[in-house]
């Protein structure tokens, strides 16, 4: 009898199987919470560019504009197209909290008559329950985006030479 049961093999694959199944299904699991936090990250990422590119657009039209105020006016309209990136994507939960700030360098304090103003957008997410598989609580992302707003006195030219006939 014990000659027969040491020859029968019909069970050994599903002991193979029922070893391997809870690793797999860790890395396909941990694979997906990791999709899901950088899908959320690239939109954070993407919002705080898209707010860096519209604020250097709209900082031209304020030339005598003092940077305390024109960055008072920046945080909201920052704030407001970093949440617009951010209400796009369908894996970040609810109850998020959002933090967007607009900061002048410091030496470049001013008025953007004389040289112009290099800027920073900083956008940090607070998401609770954007993971569940690693149950991390809380997980803060942060986005740096630093832009320039020529001024009318300032001389800029890029630190390449470009081809003949670059739009400028």
């Amino acid at each position: 009898m014990l000659e027969r049961l040491r020859r029968d093999c019909r069970g050994v694959s599903v002991i193979s199987y029922m070893l391997i199944l809870p690793i797999f299904l860790v890395l396909v699991f941990g694979i997906l919470e990791i999709w899901k936090v950088m899908a959320v990250k690239q939109s954070l990422y993407l919002g705080a560019y898209k707010a860096a590119r519209v604020l250097s657009w709209e900082g031209r039209s304020y030339p005598s504009a003092d940077a305390w105020q024109w960055e008072a006016r920046a945080n909201d309209r920052a704030k407001g197209i970093v949440a617009e990136e951010l209400n796009r994507n369908a894996l970040l939960p609810q109850g998020y909290t959002l933090n967007v700030s607009v900061s002048v360098e410091a030496g470049r304090r001013g008025s953007t008559a004389s040289w112009g103003w290099l800027f920073g957008v900083r956008a940090e997410l607070t998401a609770p329950g954007l993971t569940t598989l690693v149950g991390a609580g809380n997980i803060t992302l942060v986005e740096r985006q630093v832009s320039f707003i020529d001024g009318p006195n300032a001389d800029w030219r890029p630190w390449v030479d470009l081809p003949e006939g670059w739009p400028y």
